[in-house]
Parts: C-alpha cells; sequence; structure tokens
C-alpha cells in the first residue's frame, strides 16, 4: 500500500459492485453461534488471502450498498477502511469514531507534511487515521477482536441487528 492512489483505486472497485464472491450465511435458528459466517470469512482471508495493494480483501454489507465494513489484507493483518467521498460516508463517520474508540482504537491526527499513503503504512494496530478520502483503522489479526469489532460497527452504524443478515464478500487473490 505504498500508493494512497493504488488503494483509492482498489476501494472504488470494491463499492462499484465488481464484487467476485458473495455468500450469505445460513439460518436454520436465531442462535448466531451456529450460522455465523463472519468469523470464518476473517479467518479465511488472514490464512489464505494474498497481501497487497491489489490482494485479498473482505467486505461485510448490511441492508443497502452504503452499508458495509471493508478491510484489505496487507503486510500487519486487516485494514479497515471507511470511504467518506460516498454517498453517507461523511455523516456516518462521527458513528465509526465513536465505535472504534469504544474498542480501544486510538485516533492518530493527520500530519500534512508526510503523504497520506506513508501515514497509513505507519499506523500501528488498534490506531485510525482519518484522511481526505476516509478513515483507515489498523485492525490486525485477531480474528475475534476483529469480528467484535465488524459485529459491533453493523450493529451500531447501520442497524443490522442480527449476524445473519450480513452479506459477505471476500476475494482472496485480488
Amino acid at each position: 500500500m505504498k500508493n494512497l492512489k493504488t488503494i483509492c483505486l482498489l476501494l472504488a472497485v470494491l463499492v462499484a459492485g465488481s464484487l467476485l464472491f458473495q455468500c450469505k450465511p445460513k439460518t436454520q435458528n436465531n442462535d448466531d453461534s451456529d450460522n455465523a459466517a463472519v468469523g470464518p470469512a476473517l479467518a479465511q482471508i488472514l490464512s489464505k488471502g494474498k497481501p497487497g495493494p491489489l490482494g485479498a480483501f473482505v467486505i461485510f454489507g448490511g441492508k443497502s450498498d452504503y452499508d458495509y465494513v471493508q478491510y484489505a489484507l496487507h503486510e500487519k493483518g486487516l485494514l479497515l477502511n471507511w470511504p467518506t467521498v460516498q454517498k453517507g460516508g461523511a455523516e456516518r463517520l462521527p458513528d465509526f469514531v465513536s465505535c472504534l474508540v469504544q474498542k480501544g482504537f486510538q485516533e492518530i491526527r493527520p500530519d500534512s507534511t508526510i503523504p497520506e499513503a506513508e501515514q497509513v503504512e505507519k499506523l500501528s494496530i488498534r490506531q485510525f487515521i482519518i484522511l481526505s478520502d476516509g478513515l483507515y483503522a489498523e485492525a490486525g489479526k485477531d480474528v475475534e477482536e476483529i469480528k467484535t469489532l465488524t459485529l459491533h460497527l453493523m450493529k451500531t452504524v447501520f442497524k443490522v441487528l442480527n449476524e445473519t443478515e450480513i452479506n459477505i464478500t471476500l476475494e482472496l487473490e485480488g
């Protein structure tokens, strides 16, 4: 992710609908532990995904095209991105920030003397930054922590209350 334009291009492709693999969790009963697909999708991308600017990604979608949590795989693990340039992006940014802070993430202030792509690369696990095109958060590799964060964001920001309602888009090769 040495080039922020490449990151933005990848995310634009994701949002535009060039999604290659979709699955929906099974809904056999109301017990999310049996139907949960968020954890397995995270485990799969972390164990089998190809990292890099055009590598693996996963998107957890809600009720509309603009309700989603997305991660790209890179060297440190999963990098969360919330683009503020999309419909509703800027309006929902405070909700994203609040959720991240509640889950122990620390906000890093942007430095206009450093290129944005470098600022994203310098993030440590459990840090986030808000740049000109959106929010970036270094989520790391802990599947349970990332699952908890993802479900918290889906419930709090997008009002998706049941994990079985989450659509999952997973691309391991990029």
